[in-house]
């Protein structure tokens, strides 16, 4: 089914976007509007025709004509090349950025035969403004021939023509071989009073070359018989293919919709499963939040116990600092006293240098 048709550059189209929806759908508008050029655009992606370059906007650009499937994205553009490109449908933008693209180039008058397998539309799927009713005005054995067309049934028709053909070429062949072989046996008889045995056995050598090609075509025809009774049998698996295609597509979207309601179904229990734990982190923050004023008032003496202990450790490194100098300056009055009473004993009571009595204690 074809959801999204859009048209850049082409024709009267500047930048068109179309979606369609299930069912029926109408263009409407004014006379010279492009509805034309709609379906023109269409049959320029899907048959290449018309060709040239006529169908590209008179102001430029890339002219690019995008026909949007269920599960894939065809699109032909044309500007110093023509190419054709296939990309996969993703449901979403991540699938939407791992598209798969295949290009085609240089592909001449027809379109490549991948691009017209995954379009699958006939002439019939997309008529002029004055086509005859499809099929009302064909006469049983047009309407026949279309059938087959669309089943596949003319080539198998074809290849059984080309068959039947070479049986009948293959059974003239044996006749004209039998008549040859009357004739040389009629031959053979008059040569029998001959006496020479070399004109025999040449006459035999050549009778078996003649018997050799006719078991030659014999095992053709046989061959092509195998082959006809093979074709039939494909023909008979077709059918029965065509017949359990239908409800083998149904049985295909089922599929498709169970896997989608199962990815859905897989993101709501994420989801809340992602709601539960959000819940249970807004809990945990409350009660932080709860104890925050406590949390600050034990901070608060936490610091204040960093302040007494830092002064405490200043205090106590001034009285040590105290001890150490008072021990220090007791043992400097010990050593002064010491030296004094020396001094006292050793100095004469008169000077040496100027001759004068000094006082000083004995």
């Amino acid at each position: 089914m074809i959801k999204r048709l859009s048209i850049l550059n082409f024709q009267s189209h500047a930048k068109t976007e179309l979606e369609f929806s299930p069912g029926v759908n109408i263009i409407v508008g004014n006379s010279d509007s492009g509805k034309t050029a709609i379906i023109r655009a269409m049959r320029w992606l899907i048959w290449n025709r018309p060709s040239g370059d006529s169908i590209r906007s008179s102001w430029g650009g890339d002219t690019r004509v995008q026909l949007e499937l269920q599960e894939n994205v065809i699109t032909r553009s044309k500007d110093k090349l023509d190419k054709y490109c296939i990309s996969t449908n993703g449901s979403n933008k991540r699938e939407s950025n791992n598209r798969e693209n295949t290009e085609f180039k240089a592909f001449g008058t027809s379109i490549p035969e991948e691009i017209s397998r995954f379009l699958n539309i006939n002439e019939i799927n997309l008529q002029q403004q004055l086509d005859s009713p499809f099929l009302i005005s064909k006469s049983p054995g047009e309407v026949a021939q279309h059938f087959n067309k669309v089943a596949g049934l003319d080539k198998i028709d074809a290849s059984l023509q080309k068959v039947n053909s070479w049986i009948r070429e293959f059974i003239s062949d044996i006749k004209y071989k039998e008549i040859q072989i009357t004739s040389s046996t009629e031959e053979l008889q008059k040569f029998e009073y001959l006496e020479k045995f070399e004109i025999d056995v040449e006459v035999l050598e050549r009778m078996e070359s003649r018997l050799n090609t006719q078991r030659s075509g014999m095992k053709r025809l046989e061959e092509l018989l195998c082959n006809a009774n093979e074709i039939s049998e494909q023909i008979i698996q077709e059918r029965k293919i065509l017949k359990i295609e239908l409800p083998l597509n149904e049985v295909l979207n089922w599929i498709e919709d169970k896997k989608n309601a199962k990815i859905k179904w897989k993101k709501l229990y994420d989801t809340i499963h992602y709601i539960k734990d959000t819940q249970e982190d807004i809990e945990v923050q409350s009660q932080i939040i709860k104890a925050e004023k406590s949390i600050n008032i034990l901070l608060g003496l936490f610091e204040n116990k960093k302040t007494v202990n830092s002064e405490r450790m200043l205090l106590s490194k001034a009285v040590l600092s105290l001890r150490n100098t008072n021990i220090a300056l007791n043992t400097a009055e010990a050593s002064h006293q010491s030296l004094y009473t020396e001094f006292n004993r050793v100095f004469p009571d008169k000077c040496p240098l100027c001759g004068l009595p000094t006082p000083h204690d004995h």
